[in-house]
């Protein structure tokens, strides 16, 4: 069995069986196989006379094994070429995405500092905003303050004018009385008035002593804050101090009227001078 398995193997032909006619020399060789098989088995005639040699077929194996390893080296070469071209390109896709991760987390840090530099920023414009508003309501009540004081001071200075108006106004009035007075007793009471300052006058008297009338008796009249008052003083010859201290004290009585009170005064510190004469030539001080 397994030699006829063999016969048929050895025997199968390479192409295609010929076809023709029984005899013609398209069937020789077919003819020849068949009388060759039923003579007596010899392997090696049927294999030399049906079959390529062992030879030939190994090397057609080998050759196509050698081609199939070539080929398939070849196409192991090209898929480990477009491999590693892969794998560069993975490498280099890696590399630029760590170069962008590195440029994205130095963004990152660069974005946080402008941040934080923005917050400080916005913290100092509101502070600074806080101060400014804060500089502006000072500012503001300063103004007011300002104006609240010139206004008082205004209205002070208004009233001070308007008290030195009112002043000047009665210190003329008093000097024009003292002028007057002067008129009227320069004669009768030997009366001379003299200015020596400001608001000041010396009123001077004669025809005091009998026996000297050119003698000079005299004392200094002022007027007080705002002349609406008197005041006497620097008496020549000098007058006791009790009497000097009640004649002061009779220079602006409330009881009368202001045409009456200085000539009323006047009229007492002559008859304290001439006390004084009378009382110098007796030896012994006189009393009223």
């Amino acid at each position: 069995t397994g030699a006829l398995a063999a016969r048929r193997l050895l025997c199968r032909p390479t192409s295609p069986p010929p076809v023709g006619p029984p005899g013609s020399a398209a069937m020789a060789p077919l003819a020849a196989c068949t009388s060759a098989m039923d003579a007596t088995f010899d392997f090696e005639s049927i294999v030399g006379a049906c079959v390529p040699s062992i030879e030939e077929i190994y090397a057609d194996q080998a050759a196509g094994v050698a081609r199939w390893r070539k080929e398939r080296l070849q196409a192991l070469r090209e898929e480990l070429d477009r491999a590693a071209r892969e794998v560069a390109r993975e490498r280099a896709s890696a590399g630029n995405m760590f170069s962008e991760l590195a440029g994205s987390q130095s963004l990152k840090q660069e974005a946080s500092a402008r941040h934080e530099v923005l917050a400080y920023a916005r913290d100092v414009a509101r502070e600074n905003a806080a101060a400014c508003s804060r500089r502006s309501e000072a500012a503001a009540r300063s103004r007011d303050e300002f104006f609240e004081v010139r206004r008082q001071r205004l209205s002070q200075l208004e009233a001070e004018e308007k008290r030195r108006g009112e002043a000047e106004a009665e210190m003329a009035a008093r000097i024009a009385e003292v002028e007057g007075l002067r008129g009227a007793y320069a004669d009768r009471l030997g009366l001379a008035v003299s200015r020596v300052g400001p608001g000041t006058v010396r009123m001077t008297f004669t025809l005091v002593d009998t026996e000297r009338p050119e003698a000079e008796f005299s004392f200094t009249l002022g007027l007080g804050a705002g002349g609406a008052s008197y005041s006497a003083g620097d008496y020549q010859p000098a007058l006791p101090a009790e009497q000097v201290q009640a004649l002061e004290q009779r220079l602006n009585p409330t009881e009368l009227g202001r045409d009456a009170m200085l000539p009323a005064f006047l009229v007492r510190v002559r008859g304290a001078f001439k006390e004084l004469v009378a009382a110098s030539r007796c030896g012994r001080p006189e009393t009223q």
